[in-house]
C-alpha cells in the first residue's frame, strides 16, 4: 500500500510538472520549434509552453506496478512508451526534454508519503 501511494504521487508530479512545461528539478522544457508551434496553433493546441501533450494518450498510459519490495512507473502502451523515450532522450531532430524523472524535492515528499503509510 505504501509503495502504491508513493508511486501514484510520482505519476502525479511527473504529469503536473510536464503539463506546466517544467523540468523535474526546476527550469523549463526546451521550447517548440517554429514549425511545431505553427502546426499546434493550427490544430488549436496551446503553444505558450512545452507540455508534451497532443492527444493526451501518452500521459493517460502512465501507470505503476507495485510489489512487496519495489515499484515501477511505466507506460502501458508500447507506442506511448516509445514516444516518451524519444521525448525524454531526444531523437533525430527532436530535442531532449527529460521529463520522466522525479525531482529531488519530490523524492523527499515521496519518502514522507511512504514512511507515513508504513506507520499506519
Amino acid at each position: 500500500m505504501a509503495l502504491a501511494k508513493a508511486s501514484q504521487f510520482g505519476i502525479m508530479r511527473i504529469t503536473d510538472k510536464t503539463q506546466k512545461g517544467q523540468l523535474p528539478d526546476g527550469g523549463r522544457l526546451r521550447p517548440y520549434k517554429k514549425s511545431t508551434r505553427k502546426s499546434r496553433t493550427k490544430r488549436k493546441r496551446q503553444v505558450g509552453h512545452v507540455d508534451l501533450t497532443d492527444t493526451g494518450r501518452m500521459f493517460r498510459s502512465l501507470t505503476f506496478k507495485a510489489t512487496r519490495n519495489k515499484a515501477s512507473l511505466f507506460f502501458r502502451r508500447q507506442e506511448e512508451n516509445k514516444k516518451a523515450f524519444f521525448h525524454d532522450t531526444g531523437h533525430g531532430k527532436m530535442p531532449q526534454r527529460p521529463f520522466f524523472a522525479i525531482g529531488r524535492r519530490d523524492e523527499d515528499k515521496i519518502r514522507e508519503i511512504f514512511n507515513k503509510a508504513i506507520r499506519l
